[in-house]
């Protein structure tokens, strides 16, 4: 029993981990975030002190016309890796067509921004309202108190 055990932890131990489709990180002076999407759709965001540390934030999925919007952008692209060691850059870790790469380049760089922009566009709306679910919500005696006060002004 001991050796089935043995046996079935090294062999998931031993399983390759699959790489993401992107993994798409940006540093600038006072910001930091992170994207990334793995070949189903699943997109992982993380930002602020959170993406410094590895952490994310908020999960979800991309849709398949978002997915093919995405992989268009990332086959699409013809980056320049950055000349100079900087604070500010871009981290693009790809995985196209079986094949990985990672490249460092400028936080000016257009294509990587736009990549970016997207990412951010196709994901705000999601992120945001979770927060704005959590906020507190005015009970009837606070909305019924602001028209009284607005109706004597």
């Amino acid at each position: 029993m001991r050796f089935v055990v043995f046996f079935t932890l090294f062999l998931v131990g031993c399983t390759p981990t699959q790489k993401p489709l992107l993994k798409l990180e940006m540093y600038g002076d006072n910001l930091s975030a992170f994207f990334v999407v793995e070949e189903d759709g699943v997109i992982v965001y993380g930002g602020g002190a959170n993406a410094l540390r590895g952490q994310s934030t908020w999960h979800g999925e991309l849709d398949q016309s978002q997915l093919k919007k995405l992989r268009s952008l990332l086959y699409s692209e013809t980056l320049q890796p950055a000349k100079t060691k900087s604070e500010s850059c871009f981290v693009l870790s790809t995985t196209v067509d079986g094949k990985y790469s990672k490249v460092t380049v400028d936080i000016t760089d257009e294509s990587v921004r736009e990549l970016f922009y997207y990412l951010e566009e196709a994901t705000i709306t999601h992120r945001i309202s979770s927060i704005l679910e959590n906020l507190p919500k005015p009970n009837m005696d606070v909305i019924s108190d602001r028209q009284i006060k607005g109706s004597k002004q």
